[in-house]
């Protein structure tokens, strides 16, 4: 039993990198099933046939060898990209794993709709533990549990025909349903009643049950 790093190479000069702790027991499963595994390399089958990729050893080493010397012939032979059969690199101590992005969307639309194992809802609700938010994140959450929107419009200027529209909404004359008093707009009322802004005002004639303002309420007339 030989441990060691293998290559296939297929017709169109594509290569294949792999590693086997008995490299003539995994040449032996290539030629089974097991070969979907490895979507790009299965793909290359489908198209030529096993027996027409050339297939080699590399270098035989040890058992601690495999993925460091399995790294280095992926990055040798670029087996990730257009000249490559792999669908991912091997991680090591120094070299960090790397997956294809169509691996990556292929895994994706494989997990839409998945219900999620009780492990994976561990790692999800652990995930955030201990980190803190910054002062303008909690500002902004805050802001948004009170129904305040995120100011996507800050600093946009108003146009001059939207500029006409709100001024003649705000001159729309405006009754009190208790005292039957006229009042010829928004502002004119919040003067009166010493109120600084009309958002309120404006606000409570929006909705159909309207709120009281100093115990009164109000309509468009």
């Amino acid at each position: 039993m030989k441990s060691g790093i293998y290559k296939f190479t297929a017709p169109d000069g594509k290569v294949y990198i792999g590693q086997a702790k008995n490299i003539e027991r995994r040449y032996r499963e290539y030629s089974t099933d097991k070969i979907k595994e490895h979507r790009r390399f299965y793909e290359s089958v489908l198209k030529y046939g096993f027996e027409s990729h050339i297939h080699e050893v590399i270098e035989y080493c040890s058992f601690e060898e495999l993925k460091d010397k399995e790294r280095h012939y992926q990055d040798y032979y670029d087996v990730c990209g257009p000249n490559g059969l792999n669908c991912k690199l091997t991680k090591t101590g120094l070299k960090p794993s790397f997956v294809t992005k169509e691996t990556c969307n292929l895994i994706s639309k494989a997990n839409t709709g998945r219900p999620l194992d009780e492990k994976r809802k561990k790692i999800l609700l652990n995930a955030n533990l201990g980190k803190k938010h910054s002062q303008e994140t909690r500002k902004l959450q805050s802001l948004q549990r009170k129904g305040v929107p995120k100011f996507k419009h800050r600093g946009l200027k108003r146009t001059e025909e939207t500029k006409q529209k709100i001024s003649i909404a705000r001159k729309i004359k405006i009754v009190c349903n208790e005292t039957g008093i006229i009042y010829d707009s928004g502002s004119d009322l919040c003067k009166i009643l010493g109120l600084s802004s009309t958002g309120n005002i404006y606000q409570h004639l929006k909705i159909n049950k309207p709120k009281t303002v100093r115990g009164l309420t109000y309509r468009y007339l």
